[in-house]
């Protein structure tokens, strides 16, 4: 049996609504921080990416999958 890491991540999957969950709860953490999230700058601007690169890092460590600036 494949394993739920395989699954497809699409729409109505649980996969999908775990990552969204995820992304949700970085978001908000993000924000009672004071920390920016990517929608608060137009796309493909210089914040912007700044802020999507520091928000990669949240949600890899937010997914147990990355070190945080914190630790």
């Amino acid at each position: 049996m494949e394993s739920d890491k395989h699954l497809p991540l699409k729409r109505g999957t649980s996969r999908y609504d775990e990552a969204i969950a995820l992304e949700n709860s970085v978001r908000a953490i993000r924000k009672a921080r004071g920390k920016h999230n990517p929608e608060d700058f137009p796309e493909g601007t210089p914040e912007w990416h700044a802020v999507i690169e520091s928000f990669l890092i949240d949600l890899l460590w937010a997914s147990g999958n990355g070190l945080h600036d914190d630790e």
